[in-house]
């Protein structure tokens, strides 16, 4: 559920996300559906999505891998072109039993349903840019040409980054030879990825203090 009143549901997708990448090889999602119903109540619009990994034959058991912070389904909104809405937030909330029939927030695995611990989050209004953490020449793609970037303009009179928070790969909020290395480190030795925003686009955590003037790759 949501704050009609500050969100408009733009859309629901499953594009982009951990589940259709993870699936892909086998077909992706075989089906998707959604439900939406924008005024539920006074203030309160509702929606819902259901993924089905493996729902047509031939059923060759297409499962989730396990792992953490997965990504299954997209809700996209839009906000009000209003700057009062800035430092404020509202709830997103994951609720049970809405709807008509209820539905319900559900993983089912083996003809086996669980329901979730459910951790519900809000949607902060900022002014800032949007950036994707490690894109240092702001192509909106992380791969060792960032690394490359960041050391010509290091060593070899190269472009500033435009998008220091980008550019800190590490998220220490310096861009230095350190952030070239742990892309290396993450690309090609296994290592740890860039912190958030990463890998989708984001806005700056409130404790960055790095600068972003421009960034062109969200």
């Amino acid at each position: 559920t949501y704050d009609n009143t500050q969100l408009t549901l733009a859309g629901i997708n499953t594009d982009n996300t951990d589940a259709a990448g993870a699936l892909a090889a086998g077909g992706g999602i075989e089906f998707f559906t959604t439900t939406v119903d924008e005024a539920i109540a006074p203030g309160l619009g509702w929606a819902a999505g259901a993924a089905i990994f493996d729902f047509t034959t031939p059923f060759n058991s297409q499962v989730l891998p396990p792992g953490s912070q997965q990504s299954i389904i997209n809700f996209n909104f839009s906000t009000p072109n209003d700057m009062l809405l800035i430092g404020t937030s509202t709830p997103l909330t994951l609720e049970n039993g809405m709807g008509s029939p209820a539905l319900f927030n559900v993983v089912t695995v083996a003809g086996s349903s669980v329901l979730p611990d459910r951790v519900n989050r809000s949607v902060e209004f900022i002014d800032s840019p949007l950036f994707k953490r490690g894109d240092v020449n702001g192509d909106g793609i992380v791969n060792l040409a960032d690394a490359i970037s960041m050391i010509q303009y290091l060593f070899n009179d190269g472009p500033v980054p435009g998008c220091i928070a980008s550019a800190s790969a590490n998220g220490d909020n310096i861009a230095d030879l350190s952030d070239s290395i742990y892309l290396i480190s993450f690309l090609f030795s296994d290592g740890t990825p860039p912190p958030a925003p990463y890998p989708n686009c984001g806005a700056a955590p409130p404790t960055s203090t790095a600068s972003c003037n421009s960034y062109n790759g969200c």
